[in-house]
This record gives structure tokens, sequence and C-alpha cells, in this order.
């Protein structure tokens, strides 16, 4: 059998976030869509089991949290080598400068850069 992210050591994948482009005026809110793509030969296991996986959601405002931090969401079923999860997010943007920073992380264990993973990190425009 495969292995899994509770034991695997590179997680390569992608995100790809649509709904996120300018112009977007500080205080309106947006649903995202977030698709993690599993393009390791590894199983990424849902939030609930040992080892799983779940996003982590950073909005950040002038380099500070906004509105405090955000609740992780656990991958709700395992994700086959190839396979794919969409996520939906209901964001309100912040006003001024923001930030917007997506990272899978194994539960108990490390964020997926230091397991070759996908990171995603983008600017929000008014």
């Amino acid at each position: 059998p495969p292995a899994t992210t509770l034991v695997a050591r590179d997680l390569a994948g992608e995100i790809q976030v649509e709904g996120a482009e300018p112009p977007w005026p500080g205080g309106s809110r947006r649903q995202l869509r977030v698709r993690l793509k599993n393009a390791s030969r590894a199983v990424w296991l849902a939030g609930e089991r040992p080892g799983g996986v779940a996003l982590e959601v950073r909005l950040h405002n002038a380099g500070h949290a906004a509105r405090g931090p955000r609740p992780w969401l656990p991958l709700p079923v395992d994700l086959p080598p190839g396979g794919e999860h969409v996520f939906t997010l209901d964001l309100r943007r912040p006003p001024g400068a923001a930030t917007l920073h997506l990272e899978p992380h194994v539960l108990g264990r490390s964020g997926f850069a230091r397991l070759g993973g996908p990171v995603w990190q983008g600017e929000l425009r008014p």
C-alpha cells in the first residue's frame, strides 16, 4: 500500500485559488474556492485521523492577523495520489494592504512547506 501523511516525507502538491482576484475592495466579502491537489505518492489522510491533514488559513492586514486566528479546515476524506479536494472559504477582506496565506499541515507533525508540499500566498488588492 502507498505511504500516508502519517509517515511520508515528500508531500508534493498544488494549491489553486479562485475568487481572490482584484479588484477586491476592503470590507467586502467573497467566497473563494481553494483546490488542493495531491501530487505525491502518499495518501493524504482525512483531518480527523492520526496523521491527518488540515488547511491553515491566515489572513494578514499590515503584518498582523486580521480578526484573530481562523480555524483550520480539516480534509474531510482521504486524498489518494492524484486526488483533489475543493474547500470553500467565506472571507471578508480587511481594509488596507492584506495578504492571504494557505498551507496544509499534517496535524501533530508540521506544515507541508517543510515536507516539499504546496503553500499559497497572495496579496489581496482593492
